[in-house]
């Protein structure tokens, strides 16, 4: 969501040609927004906005001044001290500030309250304003990123010291003139399809692995062609060798659509915990114990290997071990699975696992 304690701007650098503002502040003054009833080329500061982030009860991401720049020349520095402290006082919520007027970010950052949950950027849209970067880095600012976007010429070889994330982006246009911008979101979907379709032709098909995008966000209106859009996924995989292949091929898929359709990327690929590697041995003699203690009617072996991800592996990659589920259902009710909002655990099944976990420690100090 949006918040804009101040309104209005002026044009600054080649990213400033087609202004969203711009183009947002005409329709709503038409409307009869008092707010931006000064139109675009007059900057004003709104003290009725300080209070409103006090009033949202959930925590939330939030992107300041969609509709000016809090570092404009004509904010004075006590009002972006009242912003801050506005933030400040809302730790909940996450802020994100974006300005291209980085220089005076870095005369005023000595007189500013910089808590955690405030994001500082700058916009970079090519190789003639990339001492922004250099500005920004200088800052007080505990999480630093950068907008490169509408990214409208060659970024090469960027220092990205104490950067944080990076966000790359192309050109918007009119939803009318598709040949005249580069579709962030169709161009998303077709990397969605690219990997869902390449792992049934490029992985191992007696190797499971699963890929899921499960969150995207872009765009800013149904008629405005999105300019950037950012996925968030998994993939998983049980062999350690495919695994470690990943990155790479996630990356040259990502890479190759995108090049086919005018687009830049940047992949951010984290790596997970690998795969749960039981102990045969160990296995063998935890069944045993829990047979001993429930009867072999209570134990089902799990014939198929799960995807799901487990920090239990990390341990088995130092030490040998066994890993066991118990099962938490109510025989006499609906059980609903992991991560559904009325998951429910039947807590008797903590006897099950103390029981078990006690005569397996005893058969292990047996033998």
């Amino acid at each position: 969501m949006t918040w804009n304690p101040t309104t209005g701007c002026d044009k600054l650098s080649a990213g400033c040609k087609f202004c969203y503002a711009e183009v947002m502040t005409k329709r709503l003054k038409a409307m009869g927004q008092k707010k931006y009833a000064e139109g675009f080329k007059t900057v004003v500061s709104h003290e009725s906005e300080l209070l409103l982030p006090f009033t949202w009860k959930k925590p939330k991401v939030v992107f300041v001044n969609s509709m000016s720049d809090l570092f404009h020349k004509n904010v004075t520095l006590p009002f972006i001290q009242q912003v801050f402290s506005t933030m400040n006082q809302c730790p909940q919520h996450t802020f994100q500030v974006l300005t291209k007027r980085a220089e005076l970010l870095a005369s005023y950052s000595d007189y500013l309250s910089w808590s955690n949950n405030i994001w500082m950027g700058v916009s970079v849209e090519d190789e003639r304003v990339t001492d922004r970067i250099d500005y920004l880095r200088n800052s007080g600012a505990k999480i630093k990123f950068l907008s490169l976007e509408p990214l409208i010429g060659p970024l090469l070889n960027l220092n990205l010291t104490g950067i944080d994330w990076v966000i790359v982006g192309g050109e918007s246009g009119h939803g009318a003139r598709p040949h005249e911008a580069v579709d962030a979101i169709w161009i998303a979907s077709q990397v969605i399809t690219s990997l869902q379709q390449a792992i049934s032709r490029t992985q191992n098909p007696l190797r499971p692995m699963v890929l899921t995008i499960g969150k995207i966000t872009g765009g800013r209106a149904p008629n405005v062609i999105a300019d950037q859009v950012q996925l968030w996924g998994t993939v998983r995989s049980l062999h350690p060798e495919t695994s470690a292949a990943l990155p790479e091929w996630v990356e040259q898929i990502v890479s190759s659509v995108c090049a086919t359709y005018g687009a830049t990327y940047r992949l951010d690929y984290r790596r997970g915990v690998p795969s749960v590697q039981n102990d045969k041995t160990l296995t063998h003699l935890l069944e045993s114990a829990a047979q001993e203690v429930w009867g072999h009617e209570s134990i089902q072996t799990i014939q198929e290997p799960s995807l799901g991800a487990e920090d239990f592996a990390v341990y088995l990659s130092h030490a040998p071990g066994s890993m066991f589920r118990l099962g938490v259902g109510y025989p006499d009710q609906r059980n609903y699975p992991l991560h559904h909002p009325q998951f429910e655990v039947n807590e008797s099944a903590i006897l099950t696992g103390v029981g078990t976990m006690a005569n397996a420690v005893w058969k292990y100090w047996q033998q």
